[in-house]
């Protein structure tokens, strides 16, 4: 089997780069077909050299896992993945992997669906954390997108990485915008289908002993169900309408590792993933030439999860939202105008089956062994509301003496309210043991066995902020003779930093040779952050009260004494908000593209300068320590990118070929690497293999491949009805910033070892250990089968076929070579198989 896998796989390789050569030499019989459009409408050269195209037809074809847009940019050289995506630790979970360009931020991405924003901007990098919201003073974990729409309701993928229009704002990093599908006004179509997958059909690497699935984030034993349907039909020569429903879910197995019953059998705790979309859209094509559609999102996701070895202390993770939009397309005489209005309601939420949480002395009943906690912290949730309108509007293209002139302009208003609530107190209560208690009904009391003697209570909460965005643009795309030029500028205003931002957007291009067969292009730009909102949630949620009992806990005839207040204050110390910069990147591009035998050979180099990024700043203020933002943020990237492709798909015999080949290098540093505070941030210094360094120095942690190639082979043969497509790819070997989480303090001189005391020199503080992993390069090839049967007209059956790592690689996530933990694999080979009834 293994002989046979490699001979496919070489066979693949070779026809992919034989075959531009072999199909120039049988002109007789070799035709082209068109792929797919790669050119952005109405967009300049050097803005094209920034943007990926994704269509249906290509997100139909494309090797997938979850079933989510980031997926689909795997392929892309200036994309990178965090290094926790397709762990097998997380193989049961079906939220998107998360994505950075140039080394941003993967929470500074502008995602947007059908016009409108999908970014959550109330706690998106709860992801950055290895484990979900724990304590009663957390934001609800949130995800860079609000709804997860599946790829295959989408009509286009837009994916801009650098010389971006000045028509978007409001990030760092990338964008990408996902068109829906329209409804068709030719005639009734549909697609019912369902896709699945499980444990059973993949090779698992596990990262520690998952006999009878003993850690919760270790998903050994799963069930995967991908299932709905899409109808569209016309009521009317100028109207039509569709209906689609897409729903995701995941069943995973687990066994609590020391919650134990009497007997001696471990408690299982099942936990669920759930992810569903309602979509409604209309369009509308009146006499006059216009274009009405109205669409209607409703898309929620759900996770139920226990806390380890707590009874009673599951919880439900919710998140998603209702999105709800306009548009009007109108043609003048000049100019073409296109308007937007919409409204969103999105947020996270975390209920709990328990209002308290409490830590026991020891255990506590017959019904279980080894028990000590018990509860969860209530309900809490987040929520964003968002009216939304905007206009772009596109001159018809002017001539002026020798040059030629596509000017376009617009603006665009959001105001939003956000809100954070805690519906009722929660309470912590931790026990102490005490043979001769005796409680007399007291809550909190075992008697002659322990009583609660400190508790922390949390008070309800209803915080309120609002966030409004308005920004305005223009631009013109400028030819003269072998120049073209696009110069833009765009303003924004957010109501969350108090800033007026300026942002320039100049590209060009040269064709050297007048012929378009070798073109140069350059870009000088600059992005503006948008608004976190966590930051100014946090800052009305922290606020606690400590209560003790005396010294002892009881009196002298053993009664429990009175709870007095200890202390009142904020936990960890709020973030203020003191006035800041609205972060920015600078940005400069270089590059070329040469026409080959018919292809495309592309060089590009993106370089970002990140600048005024927020950080936080320890200040004393009346004896207790805050920590304030401040701009001191930093980064530095360069991207160097090479892509050589094939613009339409050879046909040769029975079979038709397109591929694609590029390649990345990736350089980057920043001095803040958390989204939000943690022990690392609070740390000025650390230590680094074995050497002190300012926190930040540190290299990133993380979306830090420092190199990789990726080749796409696509091949149809449609005397049989079947579509075999490839992804391959190689990263790398890489060395990752890792730590054990084992903390030490420096004490200058008198540090406690002589290793320490030569490392800290002079310093007094504590410090973060961190020590480097080298990670091994790695192969890597994901197959796609589709198999199409005509029924009847335009009725048809399709079965899909996913393949993931086929040559089952066993890769490293982390080696954790200086720990006592085991490595941290990615999956190795998984099967999703897929059908659906089209027509």
């Amino acid at each position: 089997m293994r002989k046979f896998t490699y001979s496919l796989l070489a066979s693949s390789i070779w026809a992919g780069l034989a075959l531009p050569v072999m199909a120039e030499e049988n002109t007789e019989t070799a035709n082209t077909e068109s792929l797919e459009t790669i050119v952005v409408s109405g967009s300049s050269f050097s803005q094209q050299m920034g943007t990926q195209i994704i269509t249906a037809e290509k997100i139909k074809h494309t090797p997938i896992r979850n079933s989510h847009i980031t997926e689909l940019l795997r392929t892309n050289p200036n994309v990178q993945f965090s290094n926790k995506a397709d762990s097998a630790d997380n193989a049961g979970d079906i939220k998107p992997n998360e994505v950075s360009f140039h080394g941003e931020k993967y929470w500074e991405n502008n995602f947007i669906i059908d016009g409108m924003s999908n970014n959550d901007n109330l706690n998106p990098g709860a992801d950055a954390r290895s484990v979900d919201t724990n304590n009663p003073y957390d934001l609800p974990d949130g995800n860079s997108q609000s709804l997860w729409i599946d790829p295959s309701l989408l009509k286009t993928v837009e994916v801009f990485d650098s010389n971006i229009s000045a028509k978007y704002g409001n990030f760092t990093g990338g964008v990408i915008n996902a068109e829906l599908k329209d409804p068709n006004l030719e005639g009734p179509e549909g697609r019912v289908y369902y896709r699945t997958t499980r444990s059973a059909w993949a090779d698992y690497y596990a990262s520690g002993d998952t006999s009878n699935n003993r850690y919760l984030n270790i998903h050994e034993h799963y069930v995967k169900h991908s299932y709905g349907f899409v109808a569209s039909t016309p009521l009317s020569d100028k109207a039509a309408l569709t209906f689609a429903y897409d729903r995701t879910t995941s069943d995973i197995d687990y066994y609590h590792t020391e919650l134990v019953h009497a007997d001696g059998s471990r408690v299982p705790s099942h936990q669920k993933r759930v992810n569903e979309t309602f979509l409604l859209r209309g369009v509308y094509l009146p006499d006059n030439g216009d274009l009405w559609r109205a669409t209607l999102i409703y898309s929620p996701h759900k996770s139920e999860k226990p806390r380890d070895n707590v009874v009673n202390g599951r919880y439900t993770d919710t998140g998603g939202g209702v999105q709800g939009s306009i548009e009007w397309e109108k043609e003048f005489a000049n100019l073409k105008m296109k308007t937007h209005i919409g409204y969103k309601k999105t947020g996270d939420e975390v209920e709990n089956d328990s209002a308290d949480y409490v830590r026991y002395a020891k255990e506590f009943s017959e019904d279980y062994l080894n028990e000590q906690t018990y509860g969860g912290y209530g309900r809490v949730y987040t929520q964003k509301e968002s009216f939304t309108a905007k206009q772009d509007f596109t001159v018809n293209e002017i001539d002026w003496g020798p040059t030629r002139h596509k000017i376009s302009f617009g603006w665009s208003a959001e105001r939003s309210k956000a809100q954070y609530k805690r519906d009722v107190p929660t309470t912590q209560y931790y026990y102490v043991t005490n043979t001769g208690v005796v409680c007399n009904g007291a809550e909190h009391c075992i008697d002659g066995e322990q009583y609660a003697r400190n508790s922390q209570y949390f008070y309800a909460r209803n915080v309120k902020a609002s966030d409004d965005d308005y920004g305005a643009y223009i631009q013109d795309q400028i030819n003269w003779g072998r120049l073209e030029a696009n110069l833009g500028l765009r303003v924004d205003y957010n109501r969350f930093y108090g800033n007026t931002s300026l942002a320039h957007r100049l590209s060009a291009s040269y064709d050297v040779f007048d012929d378009q067969s070798t073109q140069v292009f350059t870009g000088l730009n600059r992005y503006y952050a948008r608004s976190n909102l966590s930051y100014k949630l946090r800052e009305g949620i922290m606020g606690r009260d400590t209560y003790r009992r005396n010294y002892n806990g009881v009196n002298a005839d053993g009664t429990l004494s009175e709870w007095q207040l200890y202390s009142s204050g904020d936990v960890n110390v709020p973030r203020l908000m003191n006035k800041v910069k609205t972060p920015y990147n600078d940005e400069v591009v270089l590059g070329f593209n040469q026409k080959l035998w018919g292809n495309n050979l592309t060089f590009k180099w993106v370089h970002r300068n990140g600048r005024d990024q927020l950080t936080s700043q320890q200040r004393i203020v009346n004896g207790k320590a805050y920590y304030v933002l401040v701009n001191d943020g930093t980064s530095s990237n360069n991207t160097y990118s090479v892509t050589f492709s094939s613009p339409e798909a050879y046909k040769l015999g029975f079979m038709e070929m397109g591929w694609s080949v590029a390649g990345s290098i990736y350089r980057y540093k920043n001095n803040n690497r958390h989204y939000d505070a943690t022990a690392s941030d609070v740390n000025t210094k650390a230590i680094y293999n074995n050497r002190l360094y300012d926190a930040s120095e540190l290299p990133p942690a993380d979306f830090n491949a420092p190199w990789k190639v990726i080749g796409t082979i696509s091949t149809k043969f449609p005397s049989i009805n079947l579509a075999w497509d490839h992804t391959l790819s190689y990263q790398g070997k890489k060395t990752q910033m890792t730590t054990q989480n084992n903390n030490s303090y420096c004490n200058g001189a008198n540090s406690n070892t002589a290793t320490l005391r030569s490392i800290c020199g002079d310093y007094v503080g504590e410090v973060v250990n961190y020590y480097d992993e080298t990670i091994a390069g790695h192969f890597n090839l994901d197959w796609r089968f589709t198999y199409t049967q005509p029924i009847k007209n335009t009725q048809y059956l399709e079965l899909t076929l996913d393949v993931n790592n086929v040559l089952n690689k066993q890769v490293p996530v982390s080696t954790r070579a200086n720990s006592n933990v085991k490595p941290v694999w990615r999956m190795g080979r998984n099967f999703w198989f897929g059908v659906s009834y089209n027509w």
